[in-house]
């Protein structure tokens, strides 16, 4: 194939070569007969103006002005016949950008994937940072089936809240893939998989508007809906005894709320309306109320079905939870059941820098 490919090259390139230099002939033709043309007509000039001042029927400096004026009339048809080529190539080349235009499909809308159910599938994650001496995650891989729940448990530093944006597409990997329902997390328009996604980061942040609008994410939709994901957070209550109930206005950063209401809001807006996986990282300021709620939600949210992945270091909060891993200076140094994994943390000594583990693994060795 390659040997007729050459073939068709050489005859195509052969033509356009024999075009242009057609078209370079013409035009240096033309342009050559436009200077002869030219030298013609001044001189038939100066012949006239000559015999008119022997003829003592003009004088020689009207002849010379006339010599020079007809020299300025002649230029520009000099130059346009010179620039001629300039001209057609200028043409040719916008006709081409118009038909390129004029031809080119417009984008089409991306075909539309099924309501994710909430399979997660991590492969080869990688995270880094310029400047850094090493990426904050190397190669993390795990799986969370839907309506499982997953506890990422480590030491600071080791990648976690990291990890959870990269599971949310807040942040685009340097490598690897973040797969929902098995279609790559960037294939998925956000406004598809977005009302499916609830993350409660450790420190939330409200916005200026009323409790309804905040737990809406600021779109028009039923207010049922609304207070559905307050009653599966068990928050709405709470929300009851505020001053205006859910019409409250709150300002910036949930200014005119206590740091344990800011977070429980905040817990009802991440449920809403009602999320296939959600990412979160409990807040030690919350309290043992906004802990209950939180371990509420969560069983609420997994008899709904839903895919959880908890970053915590609360035991009361991995007592409930279905897998764990263990994430150490951003590699998964151990995973399994929750069981498994603080069992086998616990018979290793888990070093002082994972304490909730150790703390865990005595109160179930104690029941």
């Amino acid at each position: 194939m390659a040997p007729a490919l050459v073939r068709r090259w050489q005859m195509l390139n052969r033509a356009a070569l024999e075009a242009q230099a057609s078209a370079s002939q013409k035009g240096g033709s033309l342009a050559g007969t436009g200077r002869i043309l030219r030298q013609f007509v001044q001189i038939a000039m100066l012949g006239a103006g000559a015999w008119l001042v022997i003829d003592r029927n003009a004088s020689p400096g009207i002849m010379m002005a006339a010599t020079v004026l007809l020299g300025r009339a002649l230029a520009p048809v000099e130059g346009a016949i010179a620039g001629w080529k300039q001209f057609v190539d200028a043409r040719n080349a916008h006709e081409r950008l118009v038909a390129l235009l004029s031809g080119e499909r417009e984008v089409a809308e991306p075909t539309p994937l099924p309501t994710p159910s909430g399979a997660v599938s991590v492969e080869r994650l990688v995270y880094a940072v310029r400047d850094a001496e090493r990426p904050i995650l190397r190669g993390v891989g795990f799986q969370v089936a839907a309506g499982e729940s997953l506890a990422i448990i480590g030491p600071s530093g080791s990648g976690k809240s990291t990890l959870a944006r990269l599971l949310l597409g807040i942040w685009p990997p340097t490598a690897g893939t973040v797969r929902v329902d098995g279609a790559d997390l960037a294939h998925w328009p956000r406004d598809r998989v977005g009302p499916h996604l609830g993350y409660l980061p450790q420190n939330v942040q409200l916005f200026a508007g009323t409790v309804a609008e905040n737990i809406a994410r600021f779109q028009e939709g039923d207010p049922a809906a609304v207070i559905d994901a307050a009653q599966r957070a068990h928050v709405h209550d709470l929300i009851l005894r505020l001053p205006r109930g859910y019409d409250t206005a709150i300002g910036d950063n949930g200014a005119g709320l206590s740091g344990g209401q800011a977070q429980r809001i905040a817990l009802a807006r991440a449920v809403r309306p009602s999320p296939d996986r959600g990412a979160g990282r409990t807040q030690r300021q919350s309290g043992r109320r906004g802990e209950e709620a939180l371990m509420r939600a969560m069983q609420t949210l997994k008899a709904d079905g839903a895919t959880l992945v908890l970053i915590t270091h609360r035991p009361s909060l991995l007592a409930g939870v279905d897998r764990a891993l263990v994430l150490r200076q951003g590699v998964i140094e151990l995973q399994g059941t929750c069981a498994e994994v603080i069992g086998r943390l616990a018979r290793e000594s888990a070093p002082p820098d994972t304490p909730v583990v150790a703390r865990l693994g005595a109160a179930r060795a104690e029941g």
